[in-house]
């Protein structure tokens, strides 16, 4: 609790007079001081620990006596270590290391993802297979991520036809998702929209999705003819489908199915606008040269004093 709070000083007189010493109380304090970035205090009782002899745990991190189990949180830090310090042929010998454990492999994927760092998730990836051992969706799901991140669509394109093979796109939507999401990243909207037809349940994010893609490269025409084939399909679309199609609108010269959108919006599906859809159709009116119309929408917002509609 001391070390938590940062009262070391106090931790360190609980931790001296204790009637014995033991690991998890050393531990305790070594925690402490790495969660506040005082690394050299750190080390410093790690190297007391030792003088009063007392052996490491695992979760004091030492991996050279092959301590580290299954415990993946140790094997992340003992790599990102190792890696921070240069030393990478050593971060590799750990991971060459690692427990041929297919569950555990997959948690160090994902856990890599969630850090950003998709080059070590895909790294990962690629040893896991070497090993023999076998991917399940949760792990396609976030190697998924990694190639969107870097848009790295060839290995995309080869984790696909590895999912289909394995039959799980017919019973996971959120794989499914996650591959039109990747692609969408690449700049592949053509393959995006094929996974997005083959889907076995529709998904208005998934639509969403492409939609906004279709508007950043500035394809309007696409993102409308998404909009009607989302609305056939009988899905209801969202604040974030509308403020897609607004901004394909805007940035297309598209003032007529802009002013529909917005409409319809409203009207139709019930949805207020948010700051976002005013300075949408502020941008809209505005590029099309109808000042007037621009600021008769800013008028009608609940208030106006609201930069970003004004600079627009």
């Amino acid at each position: 609790m001391y070390a938590k709070c940062g009262d070391f000083s106090k931790a360190q007189d609980v931790l001296q007079n204790l009637p014995f010493h033991d690991i998890v109380a050393w531990n305790a304090l070594i925690a402490g001081y790495v969660q506040q970035s005082q690394n050299k205090e750190a080390m410093r009782c790690f190297e007391e620990m030792q003088s009063e002899r007392l052996s490491p745990d695992e979760v004091t991190f030492v991996f050279r006596q092959g301590l580290l189990g299954t415990n993946i949180e140790i094997y992340i830090a003992v790599v990102n270590m190792y890696s921070k310090c240069g030393r990478l042929e050593i971060a590799q010998e750990v991971l060459d290391d690692l427990v041929k454990d297919a569950v555990v492999w997959s948690t160090l994927v994902a856990r890599y993802v969630q850090q950003d760092k998709a080059d070590a998730a895909l790294n990962c990836f690629d040893l896991m297979e070497q090993k023999g051992l076998s991917p399940d969706g949760m792990t396609f799901i976030h190697i998924l991520k990694a190639c969107g991140c870097l848009s790295i669509v060839e290995k995309g394109i080869q984790i696909h036809g590895e999912v289909v093979r394995q039959g799980l796109l017919d019973k996971n939507v959120a794989l499914c998702t996650t591959l039109i999401d990747m692609y969408t990243k690449c700049g592949v909207l053509s393959r995006a929209k094929d996974v997005l037809d083959e889907l076995p349940v529709s998904c208005v994010t998934a639509w969403s999705a492409l939609i906004g893609r279709y508007a950043e490269q500035g394809q309007c025409h696409d993102a409308l003819t998404c909009f009607d084939q989302m609305h056939s399909k009988g899905l209801m679309p969202d604040a974030i489908t509308f403020s897609c199609l607004l901004n394909a609108c805007s940035h297309s010269g598209r003032l007529d199915e802009g002013q529909i959108c917005f409409q319809i919006m409203r009207m139709k599906y019930g949805i207020e606008p948010s700051i976002e859809h005013y300075t949408c159709m502020v941008d809209l009116y505005g590029r099309a040269g109808h000042f007037d119309k621009a600021i008769a929408v800013i008028e009608s917002m609940p208030s106006s004093d609201h930069l970003f509609v004004w600079s627009a």
